[in-house]
């Protein structure tokens, strides 16, 4: 007797009967499951969290309109009074002249946009390391496919190789010479790549072995990252827009770059050929290292797309493991790194134009996390088994959902307060 394959997705708190057919005198069967109850809808706690941050925002959008209108209505009362002192009086012009003579100097401008999609990921990512509240969705894919928990860790990446393009060419305008800025590159990254080997190494589990040693992970990705990019960007960058008034102005984001593109091309053409080279490698179930040497190519390729600004889904022929390069955040596949410069483009445009060129948003709470965002990240990262941060719930998704929710929400107060008081953390 043969019996027949079945693949459902199975409800929480569901109690099913596994009903077996068989069909006639063949000896083969077919079967199929019965729900016994109507079991709650285990993603409740999921919108009901939307639902308040949606309220939250809508009355905070509403109460900052409000405001602007008033303080636009005492404005036009203030000057409209300075007008009948000046037409009765008549206006003092040597004041006037005097004040225009000192000349002002406007304080260097964040992009607040990029601050405020760099503390999305870190609160995302804050809030998955801590559990996610126990939602498959809310945690790292097995291997193919992808997650809400695979997209920060690439964003991050995506908006760091941004952030070099904004900084550096800045950096260059200014008088800052190459060699001071490959300097720079070099001491960030190693600072950055020895705090990572700290945190992969910091003992929860009891006295950390020098042989079991893990080398390799996040901020050790970011720093390989940043530093390979980086120092791209010293060699190849302008300091100014020379193709601005050309005909080349229509691909001045892409032509001045084409030793950057060259070298990244050939990197990602080495990805390539060892994972389509090396036996079954798409079609393991056994995960590699996800910050391990081999995904750090496509890693830096990704902060390179950072970096300059439907091929994804050709490539995984928009399925999860029927295509000819999956989408695999363990491998940080080919298609996996697009899916997610695209996607990441795309919320970053999105964000400028909300927040930096219409003002219909100012980043809040985000941005306050994107101030300090590597702060926020070691802090979680240490205090995370330590109260008010995590204490004991029952595992149920609602106490686990909002346990692990508060401690996202803890680090934004703690963010917020240290913007209010002016600390911040740069490496």
């Amino acid at each position: 007797m043969t019996a027949g394959s079945l693949y459902t997705h199975l409800r929480e708190y569901g109690r099913y009967t596994l009903l077996l057919h068989q069909q006639g005198d063949t000896g083969n069967s077919t079967c199929s499951l019965l729900l016994q109850n109507s079991p709650p809808d285990s993603d409740l706690p999921v919108y009901v969290a939307l639902g308040v941050c949606a309220f939250v925002s809508i009355m905070w959008v509403i109460m900052r309109y409000i405001r602007r209108r008033y303080m636009l209505h005492r404005a036009e009362v203030v000057i409209s009074n300075e007008h009948l002192v000046n037409t009765d009086l008549g206006s003092p012009s040597g004041l006037l002249s005097h004040a225009n003579s000192t000349p002002v100097i406007l304080p260097r401008k964040r992009v607040r946009s990029l601050d405020a999609f760099r503390g999305l990921c870190i609160a995302v990512m804050v809030f998955v390391n801590y559990g996610g509240g126990d939602y498959w969705y809310f945690k790292h894919s097995a291997w193919n496919g992808l997650t809400v928990a695979d997209l920060v860790f690439p964003w991050f990446t995506f908006i760091m190789g941004t952030s070099i393009a904004l900084a550096f060419s800045s950096l260059l305008s200014r008088g800052v010479t190459r060699k001071q800025l490959a300097v720079k590159v070099l001491k960030r990254s190693t600072i950055l790549f020895l705090l990572g080997v700290m945190l992969s190494n910091n003992g929860k589990r009891g006295l950390v072995r020098v042989s079991e040693l893990r080398i390799l992970g996040v901020l050790q990705r970011l720093a390989l990252s940043y530093c390979a990019v980086g120092l791209m960007q010293v060699f190849f960058a302008h300091s100014r827009d020379a193709l601005q008034e050309t005909r080349w102005s229509a691909v001045r984001d892409l032509a001045p770059y084409w030793p950057e593109w060259l070298i990244s091309l050939t990197i990602l053409a080495t990805h390539i050929c060892l994972t389509l080279l090396m036996p079954k490698v798409y079609h393991s179930t056994v995960a590699y290292d996800p910050e391990g040497i081999l995904g750090t190519l496509t890693s830096i390729f990704l902060c390179f797309l950072g970096l300059q600004g439907l091929i994804a889904g050709v490539l995984c022929k928009f399925s999860q493991n029927d295509g000819w390069i999956p989408c695999n955040k363990n491998l940080w596949s080919v298609s996996f790194i697009l899916t997610l410069a695209s996607m990441a483009f795309f919320i970053i445009t999105l964000a400028c134009v909300f927040i930096d060129i219409y003002r219909l948003w100012s980043g809040v709470p985000f941005y306050y996390i994107g101030m300090n965002s590597i702060l926020i990240y070691v802090g979680h990262e240490l205090l995370i088994h330590c109260f008010p941060v995590q204490f004991w719930v029952p595992r149920t998704h609602p106490a686990r959902f909002s346990m692990e929710l508060w401690g996202a929400i803890l680090w934004a107060v703690v963010a917020y307060c240290l913007h209010r008081s002016g600390v911040y953390l740069a490496i």
